[in-house]
């Protein structure tokens, strides 16, 4: 898997995500983190990536 791939997968998993409180503040948390360590310019966009990838895979994880 590439990284034009991991992106798109995760920009997919983003999308479909439920919207629930807990997704919510995970997604804002992990924004939050990266964009200190990074620039907002970077850290945004890739919490957001990042968050949704990761959430899909928790609630896939909690399903099975």
């Amino acid at each position: 898997m590439n990284i034009k791939e991991l992106i798109r997968k995760s920009y997919e998993d983003l999308l479909s995500l439920k919207v629930n409180w807990f997704n919510g503040l995970m997604l804002v948390l992990i924004v939050f983190i990266l964009s200190g360590i990074a620039t907002p310019f970077i850290g945004v966009p890739v919490g957001l990536l990042g968050g949704g990838y990761i959430l899909k895979r928790y609630e896939e994880k909690n399903n099975n």
